[in-house]
This record gives structure tokens, sequence and C-alpha cells, in this order.
């Protein structure tokens, strides 16, 4: 019986060391992987809209040139034809129907100025007017939601009542960043006063850090909002897919071993 317990003995002590061997080996792996993914982390966003760009579609918003949206409710008044005003709304498929044009006019994602311009060229070449004089009013908005993913505490869309706000105050809005956030690149996506999408990234920690406030830019409705992860937590989930989940589960080896005929499990 001696002669079995300590071969019961010998295998449990190199069974641990196999463990204790597989556990550092598996600590050296995760180090690796850890350092590789860190290597290949960097910026999320690779090619975006220079700021100065987004800077001159603000100044563009700030003098009236309003970005039309589906749900809008917009009136037509001709000072001369009167029987061309009208008063339509913005259609889910961001389109309006127009009396005396043939045919229906993209109106969402573009500002009223440049509808306007496509307006009168219209209205020269169908209803026959050789100078068109007339006025675009938004008479009331559709949509004003912003919307907001990633690594926040409740993702979704907020409404905006009563104009735009600040990254900071929608960040808030959405209950903060998590822990996991990338605070020094907040994306955000938006149609500009030309109706061209743009992307941009916006820097939390000089804000807080009061190095530049600029980058509390106005975020505007409609605008996607998008916090990735900080880049040590996307390694670890690297390395917890790649690393961790293919290591032995640690536990006591056990085994079952015969002796006359017997079997005795430790």
């Amino acid at each position: 019986m001696s002669k079995i317990v300590a071969s019961m003995s010998g295998f449990n002590t190199r069974g641990r060391w196999i463990q204790g061997r597989w556990r550092a080996a598996g600590r050296v792996m995760a180090v690796a992987g850890l350092a590789l993914a860190l290597a290949a982390c960097g910026p999320m966003l690779k090619k975006g809209t220079p700021i100065s760009e987004v800077e001159k579609d603000d100044q563009l918003r700030a003098q009236g040139l309003y970005v039309i949206a589906a749900g809008d409710q917009i009136e037509v008044v001709h000072l001369v034809d009167t029987d061309y005003n009208a008063v339509v709304l913005v259609k889910p498929d961001g389109k309006v129907s127009l009396p005396g044009l043939p045919m229906d006019v993209q109106a969402s994602g573009r500002s009223t100025a440049d509808l306007g311009r496509e307006m009168g060229a219209l209205y020269t070449k169908f209803a026959y007017i050789k100078r068109p004089n007339f006025s675009l009013i938004v008479r009331s908005y559709g949509s004003q939601q912003v919307f907001i993913g990633g690594e926040v505490q409740h993702p979704g869309y907020l409404e905006f009542q009563g104009g735009e706000r600040s990254l900071m105050q929608v960040l808030m809005a959405a209950g903060g960043m998590l822990p996991t956030a990338r605070t020094d690149e907040i994306i955000v996506v938006r149609n500009n006063v030309q109706g061209k999408r743009i992307i941009f990234s916006l820097n939390t920690d000089k804000i807080v850090s009061g190095e530049d406030l600029t980058q509390d830019m106005a975020i505007h409705p409609l605008d996607t909002v998008y916090v990735p992860r900080s880049d040590i937590a996307q390694a670890d989930i690297w390395v917890d897919q790649h690393i961790r989940q293919l290591l032995p589960v640690p536990g006591s080896v056990s085994g079952t071993y015969a002796f006359n005929g017997t079997a005795f499990v430790p």
C-alpha cells in the first residue's frame, strides 16, 4: 500500500510540476501576446476630415445654412408666381414633392441654399419661370437625434431639444464613458452643409486638462458619436481570445491506477 501511496504522490508532484510549467508558459505567451497586440494598436481613425474643414462647416452653419433632414416641414414661398407656394414635408426617403415640378427633389442632407439653387434651375426648365424668385423657410424640424455608441454607459440615441450640444454634454447625457474608453479619440460622423459625409476625431483628455477647449466642439442633430475601446482594453480582449481560452483549465491532476485488479482513484 505504501508503494501505491508513493506512486500516487509522485504522480501528483509531477502533475503539479506540469501545471506550473503550463502556467509559466501561459504567462510568457500572455505577455508576448499583449506586446504584439499593443504594437498593432494605434489611432482608430486612419484618414479623417481635417479639423479646419470641420470648423469651416460650423461657421457656415452659424450663418444660417441649415442641413435639411427627413421629417422637416419646409414652406416654399414664390414672391411672384404664388401658384407654386406650398408647405411640403421631407419624406423618409429624403425627397420632397413640389408643385410645378414633374419629379421629386432630393432635400435631405442638403442646405437650404443648395436646395434653393437646384429648385431655381428646375422651375426655369419645367415651369418656364424665367426668373424664379422664391424663398425656403423651415417651419418645423423632424429628427433632432444624436446617435452615440461604443464605450459609454448608455449607448443609443439622444433627443435634442432646442439646438445643438457640445461633445462633453453629449457624453454626459449618455452616462459618461466606460473605463475601457479611448478618451483621446472620440469619433464623430456627420453630413456637412454641402451634404458631404465627413468624419473626424476629438480628444476629451485635452478638454479635461484644459489644454485645448476647442476640442469640445458642437455636436449637431443626426451626428453619430462613437467612443472606441482603449488600446489596453483592445489588447486584453485579444489576449483573452487568443491565449487564455487556449490554456488548460487550472485544477488538480487526477487519474486512475490499477493494483491487483482493484481501482484506486486519487
